[in-house]
């Protein structure tokens, strides 16, 4: 009898000790703490990646360039996008799966009242994200040298960087070369901080001429050559980033080579495509190749995953979106060397 008590408690408090365990190992308190099964991939969210870590060396700020097709003007945008608006939802949307901490805008409207140089789809977007995630997004446009439309500009989270300074042209509107405009839309420029005593870094927002009316690949040579003198006078740093829509298909076109001869990194050097159609590696990254904070070099063209996840094609995606994909780069966070 009494082995029989002994036998019946024991399988009580084993059966006891297996709930516990299973409870605790399924208790979304403590998961976080696991790592990923063998030949699992650890995954993070949008805003995992563009969380800052308390000023820490070693995290990596996210940096993008994106030429949303004509924001503001409607009526100018081509194909299946003539016509139609872009919506606050659809922008905040994309930006937000991107990651990003600070993004490179061209050919937006400046809509939002004669001295407030902004847009006001844009505007709509980043309160969206601000209120969902506790972000700090703003934005702001470079001054035109005519008119409101095409405009370049930046964008960034203060939550993440702290610009140093204004906002100025990196490159100065030029004289024509093969009958067009040098810098017709001069590319603006912002330093920003990841924090006391880390890395500062520049990021300059680029449009070149475009070949629409003719080939201008002369033309974009002259204003990476323009650029490439002017930016490190105008800001004083060596952690310039060039990022946006070169409008270079190709590597080997003159623009991206004055660059390269003159200190940068083509990032965008296995010519990815970026448009919606055709294989034209419009979009590009280029960063200097002597800076630790960007030895890493790493570039993606933010399309094949945000198509998948939205159930997209590219004809849906430039209907709603835009034309262009965003290109993306990382800044890595060191102690200050400059």
């Amino acid at each position: 009898m009494d082995r029989h008590r002994w036998v019946v408690r024991l399988g009580v408090c084993a059966t006891a000790a297996f709930v516990w365990l299973a409870i605790g190992c399924n208790d979304p308190a403590t998961q976080g703490n696991n790592p990923p099964a063998d030949g699992a991939t650890a995954t993070t969210t949008a805003d995992e990646r563009s969380a800052p870590t308390g000023g820490a060396t070693g995290r990596r700020i996210r940096v993008g360039g994106w030429n949303i097709e004509w924001l503001g003007t409607p009526g100018s945008r081509s194909g299946p996008a003539k016509n139609v608006e872009q919506t606050a939802d659809d922008i905040a949307d994309y930006i937000l799966a991107s990651g990003v901490n600070v993004l490179t805008l061209q050919e937006i409207a400046s809509n939002e009242g004669d001295d407030a140089w902004t847009n006001s789809t844009l505007t709509r977007a980043f309160q969206i994200i601000n209120v969902r995630t506790g972000a700090k997004w703003t934005h702001k446009l470079a001054p035109a040298t005519t008119g409101r439309n095409q405009q370049c500009g930046i964008a960034w989270d203060a939550a993440v960087v702290t610009p140093v300074g204004e906002m100025k042209p990196a490159a100065s509107k030029g004289p024509q070369v093969d009958g067009a405009t040098v810098w017709s839309r001069p590319p603006p420029g912002l330093m920003f901080s990841a924090g006391s005593g880390l890395t500062d870094f520049v990021v300059i927002s680029i449009h070149m001429k475009s070949n629409f009316g003719g080939d201008f690949a002369n033309v974009r040579g002259e204003e990476a050559r323009r650029l490439a003198r002017s930016a490190p006078l105008t800001f004083s740093d060596g952690d310039l980033l060039i990022i946006g829509d070169s409008n270079c298909a190709k590597h080997a076109e003159p623009g991206p080579q004055a660059l390269i001869e003159a200190g940068w990194a083509d990032l965008n050097d296995g010519d990815q495509p970026t448009f919606w159609q055709g294989s034209g590696a419009l979009d590009r990254a280029f960063v200097p190749k002597n800076q630790p904070e960007f030895a890493e070099r790493r570039f993606e063209v933010f399309r094949d995953a945000y198509l998948k996840q939205k159930s997209l094609n590219v004809r849906e995606f430039k209907q709603r979106f835009s034309d262009h994909f965003m290109v993306i780069t990382e800044v890595l966070v060191m102690r200050d060397d400059d």
